[in-house]
């Protein structure tokens, strides 16, 4: 039988039994699933990621591909080790020149001034949102196409912060979403959540839930294989907005681990 989804704003929540079909051992399965349709001007135009957090872990992937709003396009690193304690993932509005917009540079700011996690995802949200909203209106008045397009009733903005709190894994996720009458709401969801949820999915998300929905197993001593699964079939689905290499991260509290093979983080 499919498992009934209950929605709360723009995070989907699945029942325990979702990740349970992965394996007889796995013990937190529910699946919390961030859903982002996001256009970013002029940045980027879509990020497929995944973070699933262990006992003691967090495995992390993202594809590489940026484009910009010219239809060219760059590969580049989407994961942000800040500290050891600090990693961070941005999806959506990744910069906008005309306004100095660069949500990297408070992210950056909040893990590095900010010893918890989810205060730094607290932090964010509280530096960013003057600029955030002052961007957003410079895209009404000076781009109404690209804003209705892009912004208005979307979600326009998240990031996910990754560390540890308490000896124990954890992400926090500052998220913002304009509604359709151009008012700005946002909210921070934590995974693991209240019912054990312990994988999120950010930006493309619909190639990755269908997978999820159509396997019935999956080891979960091979989670980082799990995330570069989910993460190809977002690039297959869509490959003019997500592409490869893949990026994937193992955080523990003694440190940080790529998983092969090479993508474009480890290179820098």
């Amino acid at each position: 039988m499919k498992p009934l989804v209950s929605i709360i704003a723009n995070v989907h929540i699945l029942p325990r039994n979702v990740l349970g079909r992965f394996s007889k051992y796995c013990h937190r399965t529910a699946i919390t699933a961030y859903i982002a349709w996001i256009s970013c001007t002029p940045f980027c135009r879509a990020t497929s990621a995944v973070a699933i957090v262990d006992r003691d872990a967090i495995i992390v992937g993202t594809d590489s591909l940026w484009r910009w709003s010219d239809g060219s396009t760059a590969l580049g690193c989407k994961i942000y080790i800040e500290r050891n304690n600090c990693t961070y993932i941005i999806v959506g509005l990744r910069a906008k020149p005309e306004t100095n917009f660069d949500p990297a540079r408070f992210a950056s700011r909040a893990c590095e001034t900010v010893p918890s996690i989810r205060e730094s995802a607290m932090a964010f949200g509280n530096d960013i949102r003057s600029e955030l909203k002052r961007s957003l209106r410079y895209s009404r008045l000076h781009d109404s196409v690209v804003y209705k397009r892009d912004y208005r009733g979307k979600p326009v903005l998240e990031v996910m912060f990754m560390g540890f709190e308490a000896n124990r894994p954890i992400v926090a996720a500052k998220s913002f979403e304009l509604d359709n009458k151009d008012r700005l709401h946002e909210r921070v969801t934590y995974v693991p959540d209240a019912s054990g949820g312990n994988i999120a999915l950010s930006g493309e998300h619909e190639a990755a839930n269908a997978f999820v929905n159509s396997h019935t197993t999956w080891p979960t001593s091979d989670y980082s294989g799990l995330v570069r699964t989910l993460i190809e079939a977002e690039i297959k689905d869509k490959p003019d907005h997500v592409g490869g290499p893949i990026d994937v991260l193992i955080i523990k509290r003694t440190g940080h681990r790529w998983v092969p093979p090479r993508g474009t983080c480890d290179n820098r």
